[in-house]
């Protein structure tokens, strides 16, 4: 049965701003730039709204078509519990209710980008794709320049997102986007719409540039150090190169996937061989354990009041990852000043000494430290411990050497500067506990037993797991590392049955556009394919980018010529 209205052409415009949209999903700005008593919009956020405006006033001059309601109804079976879940919410209602609003608008992308494709063009849609692998691949660029440590980049990437993602002391590429995992869940959905495009382009040159955009986002796929991530590339090329061997209309596809599956195959092997970071990244969940100093600092020291002094400071690596001299962010030795009892922190500039040379797990490096003793005469004592960026490995139990030091009368009588009480200072910089994957999904579980049916509130599980594994300190950010743990804990029973609902109505979908425009719904289904493989081992529905996304690859699905559909040009 055709529950279609017959195809019409969506105005310009409208088309425009939709690549626009999905041109600029990868570049959210960190922070609004609109606020309200209630809500804050940020730039992706404004953008949606003016695309939205656009698609109702064309909608109401009948410029759009009515969408088929194969998607829509379990779109808005979704939306629905997760209203309800919101309102029947134990605690963080008011998270919980704006939480719900943030999901609902997920179906405003399925409606844009289905209005901008449904006459049937494939001249449109694959406008459509090149605008989402343009954002892509200019993204990608970026983070090749924070991979590279290119200064002026830094500044750039500040605008959208708080600081840079770190394992160990190791720099995990994430370009525009606010967490490494999230720029590779982004590049996964992306790489098999450049396949795709790298098979129908109009152009030659248009086909090896999409294949070549598909390289670069698999090498800073790589570079985000991921592991899921490398699992589900590895699984969509292999499952894209076997499909164009076994169904003959999907033969195009094997050159391209087959290319971008050895250049994967290559990065990681060379990455095995060449990065001890890399390994470790490999073998254990977390980096609690990646750190590790012993200082060889001085027991004491006698200073004159504004004296300069050269100290050399042995330190031994007892973590289990190198230490690179030249990373972006290298490792430093620092040094602060405390009072005579140790319990307060003068409020002075942070001293450190650069990296002399790498040093690897077990090897010992000598730190040329200078020590400006800018304090009245007395007793004090020096601090020292290593630390990169903003990170100190005191905040992972990684113990400190302390030197005391007498300062005697110099030429000058600098003044007592302000103090900090250690614990205080300490406690700012400290890290929260890290539970497991294991522990994460644990607490998922509990959480789903006590509300079986609506869960505790959409996007609440980040600020309700801590009591569940008894812990006091936990990060507010972190997520069950789990999609359908998350859904099941935040939405309960009925979200996860929605959300498996509107799944099959897809591959239905997609299924039945298979017949018409199979190399469409063989990349269509791997970006989707994408979410589904990695959603095991990670939750990312949270971040505009990866949802959008998401809902927008359903709206181009749901565009594809089916039998009835009368929309094939």
């Amino acid at each position: 049965m055709n529950d279609q209205l017959p195809a019409t052409s969506s105005p310009p415009l409208l088309y425009w701003l939709t690549c626009l949209l999905l041109f600029a999903l990868p570049f959210e700005l960190v922070g609004p730039l609109v606020r309200l008593p209630w809500f804050q919009f940020t730039n992706l956020e404004l953008l949606l709204g003016v695309v939205g405006l656009v698609w109702l006033v064309a909608a109401w001059r009948g410029g759009v078509g009515r969408p088929s309601r194969t998607l829509l109804l379990p779109a808005g079976a979704f939306l629905l519990v997760a209203l309800l879940s919101a309102l029947l919410a134990p605690a963080f209602r008011p998270t919980a209710l704006k939480s719900a609003l943030r999901l609902a608008s997920g179906l405003l992308p399925l409606l844009l980008v289905y209005a901008a494709a449904e006459d049937g063009d494939e001249r449109r849609r694959r406008g459509l794709l090149w605008a989402i692998l343009l954002g892509a691949g200019l993204s990608a660029l970026l983070g090749l320049a924070e991979w590279a440590g290119v200064p002026l980049v830094a500044p750039l990437l500040a605008q959208f997102k708080a600081s840079p993602t770190f394992v160990g002391n190791v720099l995990r590429v994430s370009a525009s986007f606010q967490y490494a995992t999230i720029a590779a869940m982004y590049w996964e959905m992306a790489i098999p719409l450049a396949l795709l495009l790298a098979t129908i382009a109009a152009t030659r040159p248009g086909r090896a540039a999409a294949l070549a955009v598909a390289l670069l986002l698999t090498l800073t796929t790589v570079l985000t150090l991921t592991r899921a991530s490398f699992i589900t590339l590895a699984l969509l090329l292999v499952g894209l190169l076997l499909a164009g061997w076994v169904w003959p209309r999907l033969r195009p596809l094997r050159r391209p996937a087959g290319v971008t599956l050895l250049w994967l195959s290559g990065l990681l092997l060379w990455s095995l061989v060449a990065s001890d970071s890399f390994r470790q990244r490999l073998a254990t969940e977390n980096d609690l354990n990646w750190y590790g100093a012993q200082y060889d600092a001085p027991a004491g020291l006698t200073l004159a009041a504004g004296e300069q002094l050269t100290l050399a400071v042995p330190v031994t690596n007892t973590g289990r990852a190198a230490w690179d001299s030249r990373a972006a962010y290298p490792i430093v030795l620092g040094y602060r000043w405390l009072s005579q009892d140790g319990q307060q922190v003068y409020q002075l500039p942070p001293g450190s000494a650069a990296l002399p040379r790498d040093v690897r797990p077990g090897e010992t490096a000598i730190f040329s430290a200078t020590v400006m003793a800018d304090l009245p005469p007395g007793q004090y004592r020096l601090a020292w411990g290593m630390r990169q960026a903003q990170f100190a490995f005191y905040s992972r139990g990684v113990a400190e050497a302390e030197t005391r030091v007498v300062v005697r009368p110099g030429r000058v009588t600098p003044p007592l500067p302000p103090t900090t009480p250690r614990s205080q200072y300490e406690q700012a910089a400290s890290a929260p506990e890290i539970p497991t994957r294991r522990e994460l999904w644990l607490a998922a579980g509990r959480m789903w037993w006590q509300r079986p049916l609506l869960g505790g509130g959409p996007h609440t599980f980040r600020l309700r797991f801590g009591p569940y594994l008894g812990l006091a300190n936990w990060d507010r950010r972190t997520h069950a590392n789990n999609l359908y743990l998350e859904l099941l804990a935040d939405l309960g029973l009925l979200g996860l049955a929605a959300f498996a609902w509107l799944v099959v109505a897809a591959g239905r979908v997609l299924y039945l556009a298979a017949g018409r425009q199979p190399l469409w719904a063989a990349a269509l289904a791997a970006s989707l394919l994408a979410v589904g493989l990695h959603g095991v081992l990670d939750y990312f529905f949270e971040f505009w980018a990866v949802y959008w996304l998401f809902w927008a690859l359903l709206g181009l699905a749901l565009a594809l010529p089916r039998p009835g559909s009368g929309r094939e040009r």
